[in-house]
């Protein structure tokens, strides 16, 4: 039942539009579930983390996306290192932006049905 409230939760009203780019540069920009929709999920464009030397909360400018697993044709597996766009600013009309991501273990996602990507920006060559 949880993962189906994702379609809501997660890829709901405040979804952004992803695009995922695999290690051998094949395009996932639809959602497994209904080919006609865009593949979408949560974007937050930072984190909060724990600094040690302070104890306190900090903020990293790192973008964090989150997508339901099911509404992806191929799911990354540790390891692999992938490329990801997301728009500038949250807005389904903003330009979109590359980041890559190397895939790392999970937090435990599974059991709700979701893959949390961390990103780092792609540098242009």
């Amino acid at each position: 039942m949880a993962e189906a409230d994702l379609a809501e939760t997660l890829e709901g009203e405040w979804a952004l539009p992803v695009v995922l780019i695999d290690p051998e540069g094949n395009r996932y920009d639809t959602s497994a579930n209904d080919p006609l929709a865009p593949l979408t999920g949560q974007v937050l464009y930072g984190k909060r983390a724990f600094n040690p030397d302070t104890g306190e909360d900090i903020f990293i400018n790192t973008p964090v996306v989150t997508l339901r697993i099911s509404s992806l044709t191929r799911v990354p597996v540790d390891g692999e290192r992938w490329g990801v766009k997301i728009p500038t600013r949250p807005s389904m009309t903003a330009p979109m932006v590359d980041f890559l991501f190397t895939v790392r273990p999970s937090e435990g996602g599974a059991s709700i049905g979701v893959v949390r990507l961390y990103l780092q920006r792609a540098a242009q060559a």
